[in-house]
C-alpha cells in the first residue's frame, strides 16, 4: 500500500472520531427537540446521520489524498455540510510534515475490524438464506387471503409467500424481490387470530418500506465505521423507530392497540438468541413499544445519552486546540525592539492609560495623603451585581416549593435529581395527598419516571391494594390497569387481589361487570384465576341470566363454565 494512500486513509480516520462525535450530537439535539414528531420523521433524520459519516469520511480523504487539486478529489454527491469541511481540512496545515509512526497501525487495525464486521454480517445473511430455503410449509389458505387483503390495503403489488417455519424463533420478512414472511410454529399456538393477523400487517410494513435494502445499507456502513460509538447509537435509534413505524402501519390496518401490544408480549416470550439481520417483528425495546402503542411517554428520551456530554467536550477540546493552533501559524512573528534609555522615559510626555479593572481602595493611614498620577482619568465605578435571571429566580421558587411540601432534610444532590427528573413541587404535593405515605426523593423519581401520576396513586390507595408499595404501583401503572375497575371489584366484595392478580384480570380484559353478575348469581367466593377463566370461555352477564331465567340456579361454578366451554349458553 502506498505511503500517500496509508497517509490520507490514517489521516480521514483520525479526523472521522471528531466529525462523528459532532455528527452525533447535532442529530441528538435535534432528535430530542423532535421527541414529540412521527416515527417517520425520526427515522429520516436518523439514517441520514447514518449516511452523514461514511460521507464525511470520504470526503476527508479524498480531500487529504488529492489536496492539491480539490475540485477533481470531491465528487459532486458530496454533502454540502461534508464539501466546507473538507475545504476546510484541505486548505488548512492539518498533515504535518513529519510522518507520524503509528499511522499504518491505525489503517491495518480499521481494515481488521472491518473485514471482521464484514464476516459477521455475512453470517448472519447465509443463516437467514438458510431458515428460508428450510421453510417450504406453506400456511392454510385462509391466512394466504388474509395476507392478500392486508397487502392490498397496505399498497403492495408484489408477489408474497408465507410459510411456517420450525427453525425461526420470532416473525421474520426475509429477501426484497421476492419476500418471504417466516411466521414461527410458536406464533400459531400462542397468538390470537386477531393478534397474528396484527403481526402480519408489521412485517408487510417492513416489506412496504424496502426495509431489509435500508437493513443492508445499515449493516454495511456499520462494518466500516465500527469503531465509533455515535454510529453504534445512531444504529441502534434506527432500529427503534424502523420498528415504531412498522407498529403503527399494524395499528393502521389492524384498528386495536391493544391487541396488537398483546401480541408483542406474547412474541417477546418465544424470543431467543435468533440473530436479528431479517426483520423482525420483535425488534427493538419491547416495553419502550408497547408504553409508546398505550399513548405513554418514553422518559428516557427527556435526556440525552452519557456519551453525548463526553463527545461535546472532546469536539470542544479539539476545536480549542486546532483554533490556537492555527492562529500561532498566522500570527506574524514581531522582531525585538531596540531599548529605550531611562532618562527618555522620563522626559517623554504621558500617554494616556488603557483602562484596567478596578482594582479595591485602600484608606491611607492617619497623615498619609493618598497619590493619585496626574495623568490617569478617574476610574469608573465597579458594575452593581447582576440581577439574578430567570433561572436564579426559578431554582427560588422551586425549592420554596419543596420546602413548602416538607422536604427540608433533604441532600442537595436529591434537589439536583429531583430537579433533572422533572419532579415539581406540585407533583409531589399531590403525591403527599394521595395517602402514599412521605415518598423519598428517589421513590418520587421513580414514580414520575414509571409514568405514575398523583391521580393514579390516589385511586390505587383508594382501591384497598394489598402491600402497595413504589414498585408495585409502577408495575400496576406499566400495564395500564384501570384502578376504578380494581376499585368497583373490591367493593363488590371480592378480594383484594394482589398486583399480579390484577395486571392478570386487566391482561384478559376482566371487568367489574362480570363480578357483579358472577354475584347476583350467587357465586360470590370467585378468585382471579376463575374469573379469566370465565372470561376466557366467553361466560357473560348474559348467559348468567339466562341460566337463572330458565330456573338453573343449584349449578356450581365449574359446571357453569363447562357449559359455557361446550357452547351450550
Amino acid at each position: 500500500m502506498k505511503a500517500t494512500l496509508v497517509d490520507a486513509l490514517g489521516w480521514a480516520l483520525i479526523h472521522s472520531l471528531w466529525q462523528c462525535a459532532a455528527i452525533g450530537i447535532l442529530f441528538a439535539a435535534i432528535n430530542l427537540a423532535l421527541r414529540r414528531a412521527s416515527a417517520n420523521l425520526r427515522y429520516i433524520l436518523s439514517y441520514s446521520a447514518l449516511l452523514a459519516m461514511p460521507s464525511a469520511g470520504v470526503a476527508t480523504f479524498f480531500a487529504l489524498f488529492n489536496h492539491h487539486d480539490l475540485s477533481v478529489s470531491l465528487p459532486a454527491s458530496v454533502p454540502v455540510l461534508s464539501r466546507v469541511a473538507t475545504e476546510r481540512i484541505a486548505s488548512a496545515p492539518i498533515v504535518p510534515s513529519n510522518p507520524v509512526p503509528y499511522l499504518s497501525i491505525v489503517v491495518w487495525f480499521w481494515l481488521a475490524g472491518v473485514v471482521a464486521m464484514s464476516i459477521w454480517s455475512a453470517t448472519g445473511w447465509f443463516i437467514a438464506q438458510r431458515l428460508k430455503r428450510r421453510s417450504k410449509r406453506a400456511l392454510p389458505e385462509i391466512w394466504q387471503s388474509r395476507l392478500a387483503v392486508l397487502a392490498d390495503q397496505l399498497g403492495i403489488r408484489r408477489g408474497i409467500r408465507l410459510c411456517e417455519s420450525t427453525l425461526a424463533q420470532v416473525p421474520a420478512v426475509i429477501g426484497w424481490i421476492r419476500p418471504v414472511i417466516l411466521i414461527p410454529a410458536g406464533a400459531l399456538v400462542n397468538l390470537s387470530a386477531q393478534e397474528l393477523e396484527a403481526v402480519l400487517a408489521h412485517e408487510l410494513g417492513h416489506i412496504r418500506r424496502f426495509d431489509y435494502v435500508a437493513n443492508l445499507l445499515q449493516s454495511a456502513i456499520e462494518a466500516l465505521m465500527f469503531y465509533h460509538p455515535a454510529m453504534w447509537w445512531i444504529g441502534k435509534r434506527i432500529r427503534a423507530e424502523r420498528e415504531n413505524c412498522c407498529d403503527d402501519l399494524a395499528i393502521a390496518a389492524c384498528g386495536d392497540r391493544v391487541i396488537y401490544a398483546r401480541a408483542l408480549t406474547a412474541l417477546e416470550e418465544l424470543r431467543s438468541g435468533y440473530p436479528q439481520f431479517a426483520m423482525a417483528a420483535t425488534g427493538g425495546p419491547l416495553v419502550a413499544r408497547v408504553r409508546r402503542l398505550l399513548g405513554k411517554d418514553d422518559p428516557r428520551r427527556r435526556s440525552l445519552p452519557v456519551w453525548i456530554a463526553l463527545a461535546t467536550v472532546l469536539t470542544a477540546v479539539l476545536a480549542v486546540s486546532s483554533g490556537i493552533r492555527v492562529r500561532a501559524q498566522n500570527t506574524p512573528t514581531v522582531p525585538p525592539q531596540p531599548a529605550v534609555p531611562s532618562a527618555a522615559v522620563q522626559s517623554a510626555p504621558a500617554k494616556p492609560r488603557a483602562a484596567r479593572a478596578p482594582k479595591p481602595s485602600v484608606q491611607p493611614e492617619p497623615g498619609q495623603v493618598a497619590q493619585v498620577a496626574p495623568e490617569a482619568a478617574p476610574l469608573p465605578e465597579p458594575p452593581p451585581p447582576a440581577a439574578p435571571g430567570a433561572s436564579s429566580s426559578h431554582r427560588e421558587g422551586y425549592l420554596a416549593g419543596l420546602v413548602d411540601a416538607g422536604y427540608t432534610q433533604i441532600s442537595v444532590d436529591d434537589i439536583i435529581a429531583l430537579r433533572d427528573n422533572g419532579v415539581d413541587p406540585k407533583y409531589i404535593q399531590g403525591m403527599l395527598r394521595a395517602g402514599f405515605g412521605t415518598p423519598s426523593p428517589k421513590d418520587l423519581i421513580n414514580l414520575h419516571n414509571g409514568g405514575v401520576s398523583s391521580e393514579y396513586a390516589h385511586k390505587a390507595v383508594a382501591a384497598g391494594i394489598p402491600n402497595l408499595n413504589v414498585e408495585r404501583i409502577i408495575h400496576l401503572a406499566q400495564n395500564g390497569v384501570d384502578l376504578e375497575n380494581v376499585q368497583r371489584i373490591h367493593a363488590l366484595g371480592f378480594g383484594p387481589y394482589s398486583i399480579e392478580q390484577l395486571i392478570d384480570l386487566h391482561n384478559n380484559g376482566v371487568s367489574s361487570g362480570l363480578f357483579e353478575a358472577l354475584k347476583e348469581s350467587g357465586y360470590t367466593k370467585i378468585d382471579a384465576h376463575q374469573a379469566v377463566e370465565a372470561q376466557q370461555n366467553g361466560l357473560s352477564a348474559k348467559s348468567l341470566r339466562n341460566l337463572r331465567e330458565q330456573g338453573f340456579k343449584g349449578l356450581t361454578f365449574e359446571q357453569v363454565v363447562k357449559l359455557c366451554r361446550a357452547g351450550v349458553i
